[in-house]
């Protein structure tokens, strides 16, 4: 029996989080959601030092208050550079959507996308070690 992974979302949209949930639910992955990247960065890195780090962190990159996607990805990779980053946002037009590989993310989700595009994004992080 595999381990089920933990992703944490950060995203300052409630009813993102409540859809989110159920998604990940039903794709059998755990979730915490944070509503910015001042939230997403202190819980990353304690649960880093306690060993029990989240298997990867989806960030939405345009945020209304607080550190945004753009930043808190940057911060993270600073922090710990194997952590697995998608950003998502619903404007495609910002280079981190279009090639997410040079800014070292996983991949990119552009909104709104399908429990299948979500589904082949997570399989294809958790391939590449």
């Amino acid at each position: 029996m595999t381990q089920e992974k933990t992703i944490l979302v950060m995203d300052d949209d409630d009813a993102f989080h409540d859809v989110m949930k159920e998604v990940l639910d039903c794709l059998g992955y755990s979730s915490i959601f944070v509503k910015n990247g001042d939230e997403a960065l202190v819980l990353y890195k304690k649960t880093k030092e306690s060993n029990k780090p989240f298997d990867a962190v989806i960030m939405d990159l345009h945020i209304e208050e607080g550190i945004n996607g753009e930043e808190g990805a940057k911060l993270l990779l600073a922090f710990d550079p194997n952590v697995k980053i998608i950003i998502s946002s619903g404007l495609g037009n910002h280079p981190m959507m279009d090639k997410p590989q040079d800014f070292g993310l996983q991949g990119a989700l552009l909104k709104p996308f399908g429990m299948p595009t979500l589904r082949e994004l997570l399989k294809k992080t958790f391939e590449t070690n």
